[in-house]
């Protein structure tokens, strides 16, 4: 069962990228939100399971996304963008 997790969370990886990828090529809003969904669920199942290489792609990949799509627009956002 475990095993099965972790091959999903690489699944949600390859379509949280792509997704991301479709959003940033067409601009469309909806695919970068179900790209950050489908990433955040991915990142969670890979903390459940098995340890081995799809763990750490689910890992790895998810948190990157994660990262790319959240957390450095948030940093920008907060850090350079804030005038007097």
């Amino acid at each position: 069962m475990r095993r099965k997790i972790g091959s999903f969370s690489s699944i949600l990886f390859f379509i949280g990228l792509s997704s991301y990828l479709i959003a940033l090529v067409f601009a469309i809003d909806i695919f970068m939100i179900c790209g950050v969904i489908a990433s955040g669920i991915g990142f969670i199942l890979a903390l459940f399971a098995e340890k081995g290489v799809s763990r750490k792609n689910g890992l790895i990949g998810n948190g990157v996304l994660i990262f790319i799509t959240v957390v450095l627009p948030f940093l920008v956002r907060t850090l350079y963008w804030t005038g007097p």
